[in-house]
């Protein structure tokens, strides 16, 4: 395992320079840029967080089974202005790496290191920004590699802008997800194939956003996503899902600010239920809240609380969790 990692670490950072996705953050002043025309003229801005916390149900089963938890999060974007008498002139490249490594202390084989990196391509064309791009994110199970996977994507996005503080977007993806060490399913539960196990994910994404009020930011979105894996079993992993999201950012003070998230997601499965004749059928519902304080011009102190409940006409896939965190954030 310790080869598999020394070589994602290089993969990554082969590809850092060429791979992935981003988008434009309307928070980035807040964030602080703390390098500028770095890099052959690349401007950008990075983070390193550290949190712990405990979540009630690692395994997202009826068992509920909790383990406290630590969390390492590293986050490079940059952005550069191409040059306005060439080829791409007015485009604009926007680069991104996040390294994500969380530990349960309980269950080591839930313990995951996530690597995402991200490159897009974007030209403003007033009132509207139009771009396309792609992403790599690459999970690793040191514990077990079984779930490990690499997941490309490749996207489309536009936005259109009524005024400066009023927004809709479209954005399309197609991924390939593939999972290294885990063969696909056969003819049974107990039966695998030669090949390796691999989905096919496409998703449509309607987003609108504004800021009524300028310490306030309000944004819903709607998503269509179509999985087909190469499983033979009753089409076990192929499901289409419709999820709806609506977001809330509002800063209080200088210090402090608040965001709250709430999800729904309906998925339709083609496998049956267990020991069922019907289709499964699930909704799950989320709500996530949090507060920053700003300390200092680049460091925040946070803490975060998440729960979760997926409602299944099979018995066996509904489950509850309830995940706590608090941490610390460096921008630098």
């Amino acid at each position: 395992m310790r080869k598999n990692l020394y070589f994602i670490f290089f993969i990554g950072f082969v590809l850092f320079g060429f791979v992935s996705f981003a988008q434009v953050i309307s928070q980035d002043e807040e964030r602080g840029f703390s390098f500028r025309e770095a890099f052959f003229g690349w401007r950008g801005f990075s983070s390193l967080a550290i949190f712990s916390g405990y979540d009630s149900n690692v395994y997202l089963s009826r068992k509920r089974q909790g383990s406290a938890f630590e969390e390492i999060i590293f986050s490079l974007n940059l952005s550069k202005e191409m040059d306005p008498a060439g080829l791409l002139k007015d485009f604009k490249f926007l680069l991104t790496y996040d390294l994500d490594f969380l530990n349960y202390n309980r269950f080591r084989k839930a313990s995951n290191l996530l690597n995402h990196f991200s490159l897009a391509l974007q030209k403003e064309i007033s009132p509207f920004l139009l771009g396309l791009g792609s992403t790599l994110g690459i999970i690793l199970y040191p514990h077990d590699t079984k779930g490990d996977f690499f997941f490309p994507k490749a996207f489309l996005f536009g936005r259109h802008y009524f005024n400066e503080d009023f927004y809709q977007g479209l954005r399309l993806e197609a991924g390939y997800k593939y999972y290294p060490h885990y063969k696909a399913l056969g003819l049974s539960l107990s039966d695998y194939q030669d090949n390796d196990r691999h989905d096919y994910r496409y998703s449509g994404i309607y987003s609108i956003g504004a800021s009524p009020l300028k310490n306030l930011f309000l944004k819903g979105e709607f998503k269509y996503t179509l999985n087909e894996a190469n499983n033979l079993y009753l089409d076990f992993s192929d499901y289409q899902a419709y999820t709806g999201i609506f977001l809330l950012d509002y800063k209080l003070n200088q210090s402090f600010s608040f965001f709250s998230r709430f999800s729904y997601t309906h998925k339709d499965y083609q496998r049956q239920v267990t020991l069922g004749d019907y289709k499964q059928e699930d909704n799950l519902y989320s709500v996530s809240t949090g507060i920053n304080y700003r300390l200092n011009r680049n460091q925040f102190l946070s803490t975060y609380y998440t729960y979760r409940r997926n409602s299944s006409n099979d018995y066996l896939a509904e489950y509850i969790e309830h995940v706590f965190s608090a941490g610390w954030r460096y921008n630098f």
